[in-house]
């Protein structure tokens, strides 16, 4: 999506401006962020490969190890080992 697309999209919601658009996007960690770790979070900028620039990978693992892959997701990476740190 492009960036005239996504601020016209945004502005379907009510969100007019970068203020409204942050205030929204943080409401739901209330009590998770203080407010300089917001600010910080805001900041931060994304790096990696663009979607399309991945299109190329689609298809390459096999669907029985996606399946392995996603129960592995499932069974193990909503646990805490507090003993690990």
């Amino acid at each position: 999506m492009d960036k005239n697309s996504l601020i016209n999209k945004l502005k379907e919601f009510g969100l007019n401006t970068r203020e409204e658009y942050m205030a929204e996007a943080f409401s739901r960690n209330i009590g998770l962020l203080t407010q300089a770790e917001q600010d910080k979070l805001a900041a931060a900028r994304i790096h990696g490969a663009l979607g399309q620039n991945l299109l190329r990978f689609a298809g390459t693992i096999d669907h029985e190890d996606l399946m392995i892959i996603e129960q592995t997701i499932k069974e193990g990476c909503e646990k805490v080992n507090l003993d690990e740190w």
